[in-house]
C-alpha cells in the first residue's frame, strides 16, 4: 500500500468534501504529497442532520443521490437515538438510499435498527459505531463476540490493541484518526430544553463558535446561554462549548505513530471527523508521512 486511505466524516471536511464532488471537480482531492488520499465520505449526522445540511433530513436524501453519481463511496451514519417517533422516517431513509443511491455500508450503535437493516438487506455492511460504547471506548471480548453474532462486519475504533486482535475474531477494524468527544450528550436539543425554545427554530445556536454555557453551582434548570462567559478567577463556575446535543464537544487526533503504522500495515482507510481539508494535510504532515516512510 503507498497511501493511507480515508473517509471524511460529518463536519465542516464533509461539507466541502461534497461542494467538491457534486460540483464536478476533480473527483479526489489533491494532496501534494500523494501519501493520504480519499476513499469516501460519511453522511448523516448521528443527532440531528440540520447540523450537517442546511435542509437537514430532505438535503441528506439528495446528497446521496448526488453522490451516487459523482461515483463516490458512501457510509451512511445512522441516527443515535431511533424511537418511535422517527423509526419510520429512519426506516424510509434508509430503503431510499439503498435503493436509488446504492448505499450499502452503514454505521450503527442501535441494535434494533441493526435488525432491522439486517432482515430488509442481504448485502449490507454493517459497522458498530463509537456512538455505541458510551462514555468509553473500552469494550471485551464477549462484546465483540455478540456483535459479531448480530450481524455486526466492522467496528470503528481508536485502540492499536483492537486494531491487531478483531481480524481474529472475525470483526474489520475501522480505524479512527480523528474522532469526536464530548462532556454529555442529550437526546434533545441543547436550545429546546434549556431555553425552552420550542416554535421549531432553533436558531442554530449550535453552529455559533460563540455561543457557550456558563455553569455555576446552580440548579440544572437554572442554568442558561451565556454568550459572554469566561471562567471565573476563583473558579466557581466554568464554561463550556454547545454544539446542539452535545456539551463540551471537542475533537483529537490520534497521534500515536504506532497506531497509524498498524493501520497502513492493514492496508484499510480510516475515519477522520475533521473540519477542513488543512487538517488533512497537517495530520499528513506531522504524522503519517513518518509512519509510512518507516513501514515501507
Amino acid at each position: 500500500m503507498n497511501g493511507l486511505a480515508f473517509y471524511a466524516g460529518p463536519g465542516e471536511l464533509c461539507k466541502d468534501t461534497i461542494r467538491l464532488y457534486t460540483s464536478k471537480q476533480d473527483s479526489k482531492w489533491n494532496i501534494e504529497s500523494g501519501i493520504i488520499y480519499q476513499e469516501g465520505i460519511i453522511i448523516g449526522d448521528p443527532l440531528c442532520n440540520f447540523r450537517m445540511f442546511e435542509y437537514g433530513d430532505p438535503e441528506l436524501i439528495e446528497i446521496s443521490v448526488l453522490l451516487k453519481q459523482a461515483g463516490v463511496n458512501v457510509i451512511y451514519q445512522t441516527p443515535l437515538y431511533v424511537t418511535e417517533r422517527n423509526i419510520s422516517l429512519v426506516q424510509q431513509q434508509i430503503r431510499f438510499m439503498y435503493d436509488r443511491a446504492e448505499v450499502k455500508v452503514y454505521l450503527v450503535q442501535d441494535i434494533g435498527l441493526l435488525n432491522w437493516i439486517k432482515t430488509q438487506f442481504s448485502d449490507v455492511y454493517l459497522i458498530w459505531s463509537r456512538m455505541g460504547f458510551g462514555r468509553g471506548a473500552l469494550i471485551n471480548e464477549p462484546f465483540v463476540h455478540f456483535l459479531r453474532d448480530i450481524g455486526i462486519h466492522g467496528l470503528e475504533t481508536n485502540r492499536i490493541e483492537l486494531l491487531r486482535v478483531l481480524p481474529q475474531m472475525g470483526i474489520d477494524p475501522w480505524p479512527v484518526c480523528r474522532y469526536r468527544t464530548w462532556k454529555s450528550v442529550c437526546r434533545e436539543c441543547y436550545s429546546r430544553y434549556m431555553d425552552g425554545r420550542f416554535s421549531g427554530d432553533c436558531d442554530r445556536l449550535c453552529r455559533n463558535p460563540n455561543k457557550r454555557m456558563k455553569l455555576i453551582s446552580i440548579p440544572l434548570g437554572e442554568r442558561r446561554l451565556d454568550t459572554n462567559s469566561p471562567d471565573r478567577p476563583d473558579g466557581s463556575s466554568f464554561s463550556m462549548n454547545i454544539d446542539g446535543h452535545f456539551l463540551g464537544e471537542s475533537f483529537v487526533y490520534t497521534d500515536n505513530i504506532a497506531f497509524i503504522k498498524a493501520a497502513i500495515e492493514l492496508e484499510r482507510p480510516v475515519l477522520f471527523y475533521g473540519k477542513n481539508m488543512e487538517e488533512i494535510i497537517d495530520y499528513e504532515r506531522k504524522f503519517v508521512q513518518h509512519s509510512i516512510s518507516d513501514t515501507l
